[in-house]
């Protein structure tokens, strides 16, 4: 007898369950989190516009009962604009993400009264989830997938598509 690939038999099962590309909840997870990663990139892109008005940047997550517990665990963090931690931090963390970062300017009463977080309080935050590991800041364009990303894209049979498309708007 001859045994199926796993991922023949992952597909059957993903399948049976009612999952697939074209479900709905799934284009709503990928159009909600490819509109966070959009947003948040447009944001760090304003920010390095007029980055010496910029005093700190603070990382805010909607805390509700669908909060994750890396965005729990990011909530509140505050530090410098240049701090490298935005380079790992910046949303989305994971797929339907909510939060973002927002600037604290320089020299209004809310820099004056905001305290940076510590080195100790970002030493031990979580990493976030799988192909969210590069931030959105890194991407230079839409094409210019982080690595974590493409390797997402790839299992799930979307890198043609991707490079297709990057072909046809060159």
């Amino acid at each position: 007898m001859l045994f199926r690939s796993q991922s023949a038999r992952a597909s059957e099962v993903i399948q049976k369950g009612g999952f697939s590309k074209s479900t709905p909840w799934y284009w709503e997870t990928v159009f909600r989190t490819n509109s966070i990663a959009a947003w948040n990139g447009g944001r760090f892109q304003q920010y390095r516009e007029v980055a010496d008005s910029i005093q700190d940047l603070h990382y805010t997550a909607i805390l509700d009962r669908r909060t994750s517990d890396v965005c729990r665990s990011y909530n509140g963090i505050t530090r410098p604009a240049t701090d490298s931690i935005w380079e790992r931090i910046t949303p989305p963390n994971h797929f339907k993400c909510r939060s973002t970062v927002t600037a604290i300017w320089k020299g209004t009463m809310e820099a004056k009264r905001t305290a940076r977080s510590t080195d100790e309080d970002v030493a031990n935050l979580p990493m976030p989830d799988d192909g969210f590991e590069s931030s959105i800041v890194d991407v230079k364009d839409f094409f210019n997938i982080p690595l974590g990303v493409m390797q997402k894209a790839m299992e799930y049979g979307l890198f043609d598509d991707i490079s297709k498309k990057r072909e046809e708007l060159k």
